[in-house]
């Protein structure tokens, strides 16, 4: 079993594709990519279980980095860093999100003959 979750280039990407493919004596688990965020999906389609690395794509974690930095800096300058990580965070797009069962008639009626 090969798992890379570390750092795509460990990994060359064509010569584990070619082992994949023409041997079926190893699995392999892929959460990094060589060429991220672009994926093979040759390989891709060879490995057990591929995902996506991206969390330092998400708005967490570019807000984290930021503040990660920003404390960094305040420590390196002597100064005291009074922000919070909340400081920096946007307000949610959606502040609240209220479900209620739907009244008959007005979902497919599939769901409401489920009792959903």
């Amino acid at each position: 079993m090969l798992l890379n979750a570390g750092r795509g280039d460990c990994v060359d990407g064509l010569a584990l594709r070619s082992r994949l493919a023409s041997k079926g004596d190893i699995s392999a688990v892929l959460d990094v990519w060589e060429e991220e965020p672009g994926i093979d999906a040759g390989l891709r389609d060879l490995v057990s279980l591929a995902t996506p690395h991206i969390a330092g794509h998400s708005l967490d974690g570019k807000l984290r980095g930021t503040w990660m930095i920003q404390q960094a800096l305040a420590r390196h300058c002597d100064q005291p860093s009074e922000l919070t990580f909340a400081d920096i965070c946007p307000s949610p797009a959606l502040a609240s999100l209220h479900l209620q069962r739907a009244l008959p008639g007005r979902c497919p009626a599939a769901l409401y003959a489920s009792g959903i």
